[in-house]
């Protein structure tokens, strides 16, 4: 099957983001604001403690944790339930399963085109941000080659178990036909269990060992601690193979929920 007609899709979502650009820059000053609430939070939290390291994260290791938690959370965002939630609303989700393309990749890449333009705009000055503030020498991370690679690959990997999640979680729009508090929903989950709010570490062994086990981590939480160096050599191979399989067995269950839901589906009435 060739995937050349579906960047149609990726290009048509791209220029939609561009018309609407102001949406765009207002999320990033939104995310400006979470930043620094939470990195002014840590830096009350260990002014207050009477140690410098907890659960072996120092001050520096914290705030760089919260910034490249940031930036993969913006490489890995993905909407499908915005996606869904207005073809089902206006109706052209019918015309669309007449049309002869795979709506399941469709959305798929409409999502992309809007990930890629919010990228265009925030990935340079989140970037900058982590360079300038000089996090990366405090914090004793060296970047290489190696690590950049395996951070890319594993930044696809959750891109694409993120993708597959929230698909999921969207085709509960079709029997609720109520998308804000269900993105409300999957937005605080997926943060909590992802590292988000709190690195896994900070849960109590039995929790984190569970979450570990969970595709939610492979999301941010892997990713960032390969770059960091928090998991490296076996540990690291394992948890690039246990995301690699979240991702098979996310997208098979992605396409099993999908078609259960369009033969249950009614639109405008129908």
């Amino acid at each position: 099957m060739s995937l050349r007609p579906y960047f149609a899709f990726f290009k048509a979502y791209f220029l939609v983001y561009l018309a609407y650009r102001v949406q765009v820059i207002l999320w990033f000053f939104t995310n400006a604001l979470e930043i620094a609430f939470a990195m002014l939070l840590w830096t009350a939290i260990y002014a207050s403690s009477s140690v410098d390291v907890l659960y072996g994260f120092t001050l520096s290791d914290m705030l760089l944790y919260q910034l490249l938690m940031t930036l993969s959370y913006s490489l890995t965002d993905m909407n499908p339930i915005d996606t869904l939630y207005d073809d089902f609303n206006d109706g052209k989700i019918a015309m669309s399963l007449i049309k002869p393309v795979n709506y399941e990749i469709q959305t798929f890449f409409q999502n992309l085109g809007a990930n890629a333009f919010r990228n265009m705009v925030l990935l340079l000055p989140m970037i900058g941000i982590i360079l300038v503030s000089g996090l990366l020498n405090s914090s004793n991370v060296s970047l290489s080659l190696a690590s950049l690679g395996l951070f890319v690959l594993s930044i696809v990997m959750g891109l694409l178990i993120n993708y597959f999640v929230k698909f999921v979680f969207s085709n509960l729009v079709f029997y609720t036909e109520a998308s804000f508090g269900l993105w409300q929903l999957q937005a605080i989950v997926i943060s909590l269990l992802a590292g988000g709010i709190v690195p896994l570490h900070f849960f109590p062994d039995v929790i984190a060992n569970v979450l570990r086990l969970l595709p939610f981590a492979y999301i941010q939480y892997v990713p960032v601690m390969a770059l960091m160096g928090r998991i490296s050599g076996s540990e690291l191979t394992s948890a690039l193979l246990i995301q690699s399989i979240w991702v098979g067995v996310l997208a098979l269950l992605a396409h099993l929920v999908w078609k259960h839901s369009i033969k249950h589906m009614k639109v405008n009435g129908g």
